[in-house]
This record gives structure tokens, sequence and C-alpha cells, in this order.
């Protein structure tokens, strides 16, 4: 019995270690991150950490690159507006998705 536990912890404990990481690779000024812990936007900042809740608000000519960690994929959106990390991220694979379809 003991054993059965200690592997449904490990299982839990690397479930958690492995879960996808994010953080921003390149952000022009004005693009700015609304943690989903708090209630105030901030000006985002290269290296920053973000998670898939968090949103983002990208101006007008403004551009975000999101880099995620545990497979080294970056996501690029051409969009302006305000977004959850996760709809970027859905945004970015949609365009190109489209452009591999041109090719």
């Amino acid at each position: 019995m003991k054993r059965y536990l200690v592997i449904v912890v490990l299982i839990m404990l690397s479930s958690t270690v492995w879960a996808q990481r994010y953080d921003i690779f390149k952000c022009s000024d004005g693009v700015m991150i609304k943690y989903a812990a708090s209630s105030a936007w901030v000006g985002a900042n290269r290296r920053d950490n973000i998670n898939l809740t968090d949103k983002v608000q990208i101006p007008e000519g403004g551009s975000l690159v999101i880099h995620e960690i545990s497979n080294n994929r970056l996501y690029k959106s051409t969009g302006s507006g305000e977004f959850t990390v996760k709809e970027f991220i859905d945004a970015a694979k949609a365009e190109a998705a489209n452009i591999v379809k041109l090719l």
C-alpha cells in the first residue's frame, strides 16, 4: 500500500514540475500584463513569467513574443487588443497555420 501511495505522490509532483511555463521573450513599449492574481496592469518586461490565465494588452502597432519554456517554442501574433495568454498563443498558432497553408 505504501508503494502505491509513493507512486501517486511522485506522479502528482512530476506533473507540477513539467507543467507548461511561459515568459516574455520580446515585447515593444506599451505592452501591459494583468496577472490573474492581481487587478492592476503593469508594463511587460523581457523574462517576466506569465501563466495561461494572465491577460496581455498589446497596443496598435505593438508586438509581443511569448516563450514556452518547457519545449522552447516562441509564439508571436500580429494582433492588437486585450487577450489572455492562452488566447494569444491560440491566435499565434492559427496565424502560423495560415502561413503554412499559403506556402
